[in-house]
């Protein structure tokens, strides 16, 4: 086996950033149970991450990073 730069995904499909990178882009979670568990692995290596719902149930979420201040 060959590992493939930037080639891992979790069981809804969503990117998992190699280590030293951020985590951004667009992430879709089959259950809101899965979104809440992201959230807590992000906390967990210290990334905050803030969820802002527009209308609508989708399971879609859109991270952009913030520059640090």
């Amino acid at each position: 086996m060959t590992y493939v730069p930037d080639s891992s995904t979790d069981s809804d499909g969503n990117t998992i950033p190699d280590a030293g990178r951020s985590i951004a882009g667009t992430y879709e979670f089959s259950s809101q149970h899965k979104l809440e568990r992201f959230i807590e692995k992000a906390a967990e290596y210290g990334i905050r991450v803030t969820v802002v719902r527009v209308g609508g149930t989708t399971g879609r979420v859109i991270i952009t990073p913030l520059p640090r201040t």
